[in-house]
């Protein structure tokens, strides 16, 4: 008797790795919410989980009855190459933006081209006589008091010390001389010779302060006005002719944009909402869960 394994058992770990987690490898429309891991729950544990394998399933199948990564990977690449485009499009049509009670939702674009030929004619004379005149006079007045003043203390001051050393000699020699009585002339009486040295070393110590205080104040007072005076005329005299002659050509685009919107009488109000409320009844994950049960299942238990 054949036996048949459901889905769970072949995909033992789809609490965190089941065929959603598989398909995350390629671009299917949900891909950036990161919600495999959720969608294996749904899908394993509450939706087709007990359901018996397919025959392909079946036949990629392993000895021992469990099936390799590398036919995992296979299955998901078959199952994306087969509903990924559809997917695809009813996502898109999940994610639109729009007013529910609008059923008519238009862009109109009107685009008008201008054009315009001015032919130009223009001639004038200038004449007249412009005279500019400058009068009056500009002073300048400079009054105020300008004190100069010097104050402080110079201040001299002597210190150190001042030494004198040395040695004098003195020879002297005296002659006495004794006169006759009546006579003119006189007779060496005895001769003296002195013979002296005298050593001077003197230190002569100075600390003196000599200052002088300023205090002197010049003040200097100015009351001057310096006036200059204007008085002249500049005079132009005008004589010119113009003219202008030429074409001028403008064109351009007028761009209108109408955005028409809202309900235009072909249904009520409540009708839209109704409809607004079946639309969202069709679940798109649902429908997705279909398409692999067609692929992975035999629909029965």
């Amino acid at each position: 008797m054949m036996e048949y394994k459901n889905l769970n058992e072949i995909y033992v770990n789809w609490f965190t790795s089941g065929i959603f987690t598989d398909l995350q490898n390629y671009d299917v429309p949900w891909k950036d919410k990161n919600i495999n891991h959720d969608l294996d729950i749904a899908y394993h544990g509450n939706h087709s989980g007990d359901k018996i394998v397919s025959v392909i399933i079946d036949k990629l199948l392993d000895d021992d009855g469990t099936i390799s990564q590398v036919n995992r990977n296979n299955i998901a690449s078959a199952i994306f190459a087969m509903y990924g485009d559809n997917w695809r499009h009813l996502w898109e049509t999940t994610i639109q933006e729009y007013n529910l009670l609008d059923n008519t939702d238009a862009y109109t674009t009107e685009t008008t081209i201008s054009e315009e030929n001015t032919d130009t004619n223009n001639s004038g004379t200038d004449t007249g006589t412009i005279t500019h005149s400058i009068t009056g006079s500009d002073t300048t007045t400079n009054t105020g008091t300008v004190t100069h003043g010097i104050s402080g203390d110079d201040t001299t001051t002597n210190t150190g010390t001042v030494s004198t050393e040395g040695t004098s000699n003195e020879n002297t020699t005296n002659n006495n001389s004794i006169y006759g009585f009546n006579s003119a002339s006189s007779s060496n009486s005895d001769s003296q010779n002195t013979n002296g040295q005298t050593t001077l070393n003197q230190t002569e110590t100075r600390n003196t302060t000599d200052k002088v205080t300023h205090n002197t104040t010049d003040t200097e007072t100015r009351d001057t006005t310096d006036t200059l005076s204007h008085n002249t005329t500049d005079t132009e005299t005008r004589n010119l002719s113009n003219s202008n002659v030429g074409k001028q050509k403008t064109t351009g685009n007028i761009t209108h944009e109408t955005h028409r919107h809202g309900n235009i009488g072909v249904t009520t109000n409540q009708q839209m909402l109704t409809a607004e409320r079946d639309l969202w009844k069709w679940y798109f994950y649902n429908y997705v869960f279909t398409d692999l049960d067609r692929f992975l299942t035999i629909g029965i238990y």
